[in-house]
């Protein structure tokens, strides 16, 4: 079990650390922008939200994990994920017919 969380813990060192770097260095244009007065407080807000995915998906595990053990963790974590994968279906779906009816609207094709 300490290998899995010492694991874990690295790999979402990796994933979260790269964000605050481009948010920083401007990779992501207008994120932050110049003369910002409120720039450093806009970066931390933001590279404080990165650490929010891996907080919640930790408690909803640990409460699966009560509930039903190694198995509830697996399926609250298949859970999610087909969850996850519906609602961006759905909203890829709602904008392709918006995207449609737009290109209809104007006469753009090969949309």
């Amino acid at each position: 079990m300490g290998m899995a969380n010492m694991t874990f813990g690295l790999y979402a060192g990796f994933v979260t650390v790269p964000l605050p770097q481009l948010l920083a260095a401007q990779h992501v244009p207008g994120t932050i922008g110049r003369n910002n007065p409120l720039a450093a407080t806009q970066f931390s807000v933001l590279s404080g939200v990165t650490v929010l995915p891996i907080v919640y998906m930790q408690m909803i595990d640990g409460r699966a994990y009560d509930w039903r053990g190694v198995t509830g963790a697996y399926g609250a974590d298949a859970g999610i994920g087909l969850v996850a994968c519906a609602l961006l279906g759905v909203m890829l779906l709602v904008m392709h017919r918006r995207a449609k009816r737009v290109a209809a609207g104007t006469g753009i094709a090969d949309v």
